[in-house]
């Protein structure tokens, strides 16, 4: 899914379309190959060097690569997650202050007692037993 990024800053900011992802999405033997470079030890510069080539070199076998990509991240988004129901869970917490978000967490944590730490008792589960 096309996440944007922006650059720049106050009301000179440009959108811009995340390459790695594009990459995941759009080649994912390029991708695959990109993962194993994080496991080299020069501080990422082979991985950007990869990616930076990748691009390159997948916008002149394709100029239409990066309008495609955007076009089915949008169908995805249509299709996927516009028209999903949110869940109501937290639906109580007031985001309007750091102050007020944090009295609703504690108004939600003493109505539901063990809902984080049965989160938390399940992540550590499912680590410790590798599910």
């Amino acid at each position: 899914m096309a996440q944007g990024r922006y650059l720049g800053h106050g009301s000179g900011l440009v959108r811009t379309t995340s390459a790695l992802d594009m990459m995941r999405t759009m080649d994912k033997d390029a991708y695959a190959e990109y993962q194993k470079m994080g496991k080299n030890d020069d501080g990422g510069l082979s991985s950007l060097k990869y990616l930076t080539n990748w691009y390159a070199g997948a916008v002149k076998k394709n100029p239409s690569m990066v309008d495609n990509y955007e076009k089915q991240s949008e169908e995805y988004v249509e299709k996927n997650v516009k028209n999903q129901k949110l869940d109501k869970t937290f639906a109580g917490l007031k985001t309007g202050s750091k102050a007020a978000f944090f009295e609703s967490l504690k108004m939600f944590q003493s109505n539901n007692p063990n809902f984080l730490s049965s989160i938390v008792n399940r992540e550590l589960t499912s680590k410790f037993w590798g599910f």
